[in-house]
């Protein structure tokens, strides 16, 4: 493929991914009207849409030309990246910088479990947060801090001395009555046998597998089977074992695992790594809740409609192409993006103008509604 002009204009360009490949293809107004979609040698190409700056952007119809001569004869260019996915890789990169982990860490969470050193309560803290982590933010935070000073200082050393029984009564959304002492008891029950929840996790992790997926589910079974027959076995204790295992995107377990398994980088915290069990991170799913989901849409890496296991594995394997050994590193500015209301769910001019991503985002190229 021709190379472009270093200082192209990008305006009217976005990235579209096919579904059943989930590779990127060439979408071009003819292609709209019947013939079909070319794959990109290695995955990633540009579409032009209607642009509502006019006929100005003939740059980005010649990168389509281009596209449409010469992409059958071109080979793919590995290792290295193409020119349109090195810029998805660029206009991401700059969300990784330490002044925004910082800024996000403050709104996350996650902070509650930096409040701790020591790998196991490390671990402990980060379940219970991680489980709790649906609805408002303020709210996950206050109901998480409250749960976490029930179990004192240590929180793995005050479930091993059985103080979950204080939560007895714990109210938070769908969960009420015994279902979080229950939960916790599970986990208890859990690091027990097989010495920490890292211990566990590995136990289902098999080299066969090309991500998490399996092992989260054994994960999440292993946790469930030490409540399974209970007479109070309620809605709000089976919320608090996702699993992948049904098809839906298990959000705050892929999250648990990101903040264990991804190495410190001062938001996730590398925890296992500390406990002498070292995992790839590169195998993780995207933790993936409405936030991702949408703007993954907007910017090309997911092409399904629904935020199911299925659109997660196809995030987390286009963001794998961008950083093979750390594909989760653009979790956090992704899902911040949208948390923040930095990224808004319509076009809204004077916000899309100044945004990071708007070179490659469908929805701050569309003409206001």
């Amino acid at each position: 493929m021709k190379s472009s002009p270093p200082n192209h204009n990008l305006r009217g360009l976005r990235l579209v991914a096919a579904p059943k490949a989930r590779r990127y293809s060439v979408e071009t107004r003819d292609a709209k009207r019947g013939s079909s979609a070319r794959s990109a040698p290695s995955g990633l190409a540009v579409s032009c849409l209607d642009s509502p700056h006019g006929s100005g952007e003939g740059t980005s119809l010649a990168i389509e030309r281009d596209c449409e001569h010469e992409r059958e004869h071109e080979p793919a260019l590995e290792p290295a990246l193409e020119p349109e996915l090195a810029l998805l890789r660029s206009v991401l990169d700059r969300f990784l910088s330490e002044a925004d982990r910082v800024q996000h860490l403050a709104q996350d969470p996650l902070a509650l479990v930096h409040e701790y050193e020591d790998p196991h309560d490390q671990e402990v803290a980060a379940l219970l947060v991680a489980m709790l982590a649906y609805g408002r933010v303020a709210s996950i935070r206050a109901r998480a801090k409250a749960a976490l000073g029930a179990l004192g200082p240590r929180p793995a050393v005050g479930l091993a001395r059985g103080r979950w029984r204080r939560l007895s009564g714990f109210v938070y959304r769908f969960q009420s009555g015994e279902d979080l002492p229950r939960f916790l008891r599970a986990v208890g029950r859990v690091r027990s046998a097989w010495g920490s929840l890292a211990g566990a996790f590995v136990h289902g992790v098999s080299k066969e597998h090309t991500d998490f997926v399996p092992a989260m589910s054994a994960f999440s079974e292993a946790l469930r089977a030490e409540v399974r027959g209970s007479p109070d076995d309620s809605y709000g204790l089976r919320f608090l074992f996702p699993s992948p295992a049904l098809g839906g995107a298990a959000k705050r377990l892929a999250l648990f695992l990101r903040w264990m398994v991804r190495p410190a980088d001062g938001v996730d915290l590398g925890t296992w790594a500390r406990l002498g069990v070292d995992i790839a991170p590169a195998r993780l799913l995207m933790p993936l809740d409405t936030h991702v989901h949408r703007i993954a849409s907007y910017v090309g890496l997911c092409g399904r409609k629904a935020a199911d296991l299925k659109a997660a594995r196809e995030i987390t394997e286009n963001l794998r192409r961008l950083r093979p050994e750390d594909p989760l590193a653009y979790d956090l500015p992704l899902c911040h993006l949208g948390i923040s209301g930095a990224c808004p769910r319509r076009r809204v001019p004077s916000v899309c103008e100044h945004c990071g991503i708007r070179r490659l985002c469908r929805l701050g190229e569309l003409p206001v509604s």
